[in-house]
C-alpha cells in the first residue's frame, strides 16, 4: 500500500494554471523584510550579521516564485540555509538565526501544493537534509527537534491536502457539467421525438 502511494505521488503532474505573482506576494515579502529588520535591531543573541542577511534573502526571495517554480524555490532556499548552517558549524559562530526564517514553512507548503510529485519528493529531500544540520548548528532538545520536523511535515501535508481537495472539486464540477449536458440532450431528444 505504501509503495502504491509513493508511485502515485511520483507520477502526480503539476497542477495547471498556478496563480502568478501578485500584490499579496510582494506584501508578504515586504512584511517579512520589516520583521527581519526589527529583529536585527532588537535581538542581541543573533548569529553574525552577514550570515543572517544571506539566510534571510535565501528564504524571502524565493517566496515570490514559489508557485511557478516550487522545486527551484525550495532548492535555493534550503540549499543556502544548509550552507549557512555548515559555515556556522565550521566557524563555531554562536547565536541564532532570525525568526523570519520560519517563512520557509511557506515553501514546504508550496512545494506540495504547486509542484509535481517528483518535485515534491526531491524538494522534501532538501528539507530533510537541512533539518538535522540546523539542529547541529543550533542544538535543541528532543522535543524541539521533533516539533521542527512536525511543522515542516505538517506544512507539506497541508499543501498536499489542499491540492487534492482542489483536484476533487474540479472533477466534481466537471462531472456535474457532464450530467447537465446529458440531461439537456435527453430533454432535447424528448422534445424532438
Amino acid at each position: 500500500m505504501a509503495t502504491n502511494a509513493l508511485r502515485s505521488l511520483w507520477a502526480e503532474p503539476r497542477p495547471t494554471n498556478p496563480p502568478g505573482r501578485g500584490p499579496r506576494d510582494w506584501a508578504l515579502v515586504a512584511v517579512l523584510i520589516c520583521w527581519s529588520l526589527v529583529e536585527v535591531v532588537l535581538r542581541q543573541d543573533l548569529a553574525p550579521r552577514p550570515l543572517l542577511l544571506l539566510a534571510t534573502l535565501a528564504v524571502l526571495g524565493p517566496l515570490l516564485w514559489r508557485r511557478t517554480h516550487p522545486l527551484v524555490a525550495v532548492a535555493v532556499s534550503f540549499g543556502t540555509l544548509t550552507i549557512v548552517d555548515i559555515v556556522r558549524i565550521l566557524t563555531g559562530s554562536q547565536g541564532h538565526p532570525l525568526n523570519s526564517i520560519s517563512a520557509a514553512l511557506i515553501l514546504a507548503y508550496a512545494l506540495f501544493r504547486w509542484g509535481s510529485g517528483r518535485e515534491a519528493a526531491s524538494g522534501l529531500g532538501f528539507i530533510l537534509l537541512w533539518l538535522p544540520i540546523t539542529y547541529i548548528a543550533d542544538p535543541m532538545s528532543l522535543w524541539q527537534t521533533v516539533a521542527g520536523y512536525a511543522f515542516f511535515l505538517a506544512a507539506a501535508a497541508l499543501g498536499a491536502a489542499i491540492r487534492y481537495r482542489t483536484k476533487i472539486r474540479i472533477r466534481d464540477i466537471d462531472q456535474a457539467k457532464a450530467r447537465e449536458r446529458e440531461q439537456l440532450a435527453r430533454e432535447l431528444h424528448d422534445t424532438v421525438a
